[in-house]
């Protein structure tokens, strides 16, 4: 159990900083501005656009948190080490 608490807790970091005007909510260009934090994490995006669309499932324009989180579980996206970002990775499983 408590590592299922411990992820959501790194994936809410990742949110976080990536989430720039802190409204709970990404928009394209903060999603677009966090590519490099991304591929630290082992996400490479090409288009950031396309991913950002498959990502916002519910077409709102937006990413919200429960978006995020769906989608980084299914790229098996994982944080490694310090979770207030000082030695942040990721992994992108297959």
């Amino acid at each position: 159990m408590l590592c299922y608490i411990y992820d959501i807790f790194e994936l809410t970091v990742m949110f976080d900083t990536m989430d720039k005007d802190g409204s709970l909510l990404l928009e394209l260009q903060e999603f677009k501005e966090a590519l490099p934090k991304l591929k630290e994490w082992g996400v490479d995006i090409t288009d950031a656009t396309t991913v950002f669309n498959e990502i916002d499932t519910n077409g709102s324009g937006v990413v919200t948190f429960d978006e995020f989180s769906c989608w980084a579980v299914t790229k098996k996206l994982q944080v490694c080490g310090d979770p207030d970002g000082e030695e942040n990775g990721a992994n992108e499983g297959n």
